[in-house]
């Protein structure tokens, strides 16, 4: 899922997922099926004969979710999936991400305030290197209890950080 959202606004959100299941192969007499479990999975079912350009931000995200599911990956890819999404949208997409069964899930974020609930490992990169590697709780452990834990959980990791 790429971070800007990619769908083709004047199609319905189901026609965009059904373009999706096309264009990564999922076989014509499985389409549907997969489109709509990929529309619940996204809890967009409701939303599916809705055109894809009114819907709310974090509703387009989760078409792009869709998108991303539809084919059943076996790792999921997702690149900032919280960028530009208020704190409930945050929220909506995580419980998502959550429900999400026999699939890894690979994050590239800078919102390392996200990483508390949803992750169980966490990899920090920085100038290209890994210089954390380790569970979420070891990760948080590097800062003490308190607001914006995670953040500064990663300027314990790499001070030299410009802001």
């Amino acid at each position: 899922m790429p971070q800007q959202n990619e769908f083709v606004p004047h199609l319905t959100v189901r026609e965009n997922v059904a373009l999706a299941a096309w264009l990564k192969g999922v076989e014509r007499r499985e389409r549907r099926t997969a489109v709509d479990a990929a529309l619940e999975q996204a809890n967009l079912a409701e939303l599916a004969d809705h055109v894809a350009r009114r819907l709310s931000g974090g509703q387009q995200r989760r078409l792009c979710f869709a998108q991303a599911v539809v084919h059943r990956p076996r790792v999921l890819l997702l690149d900032e999936p919280t960028v530009g999404l208020d704190p409930a949208q945050r929220e909506g997409l995580r419980a998502v991400l959550a429900a999400v069964d026999d699939t890894d899930i690979v994050v590239s974020t800078h919102q390392v305030d996200d990483i508390d609930e949803a992750f169980d490992t966490v990899v920090v990169l920085h100038q290209g290197r890994i210089i954390f590697q380790g569970t979420t709780e070891q990760f948080l452990g590097l800062a003490e209890p308190g607001d914006r834990r995670g953040e500064r959980a990663y300027l314990a990791l790499a001070p030299d950080v410009n802001a």
